[in-house]
């Protein structure tokens, strides 16, 4: 999985390979801070966007918005999934 995190937007968009079914994923997140909603390695619908609200070791609240979309590596010539 590629994925880009934009800590100023508040956003992460992830490629995954174009045959992933991304109605049932189940994440593993690793974030510094106390913690996330939803938790870590529960099933989510990525179809749309899922938001994630992140409690920070300041203790501040952020929702970043995760969007994940097919990329064809093979098209793109990522030797990453081949």
């Amino acid at each position: 999985m590629v994925g880009l995190v934009d800590n100023g937007a508040k956003t992460v968009t992830l490629a995954v390979p174009l045959a992933t079914t991304v109605s049932n994923l189940r994440p593993v997140i690793v974030i510094q801070g106390q913690s996330i909603s939803p938790n870590s390695g529960s099933f989510e619908n990525y179809s749309t966007d899922v938001i994630y609200t992140l409690n920070a070791s300041s203790g501040n609240f952020d929702d970043y918005t995760v969007t994940v979309s097919g990329f064809d590596a093979q098209a793109n010539g990522c030797p990453l999934y081949t």
